[in-house]
């Protein structure tokens, strides 16, 4: 899925942009990647890349 579709979908899925994910508190960070992780066709390379948040950290959530 390319990253403009991508971007799309999480701002309809949560009402912000991918890029503000980053400057949330760690725990609501977890809550909001636990549901974007549930979107068909997302790599969590590619959730990672989008949010600014630490591989590792989206890997965990």
């Amino acid at each position: 899925m390319n990253d403009g579709r991508l971007k799309e979908i999480i701002r309809d899925r949560i009402g912000m942009d991918a890029s503000d994910i980053e400057n949330e508190d760690k725990m609501r960070q977890i809550s909001i990647l636990r549901k974007l992780k549930t979107i068909d066709g997302i790599n969590t390379r590619q959730l990672s890349r989008l949010t600014g948040i630490p591989y590792i950290r989206v890997w965990r959530a």
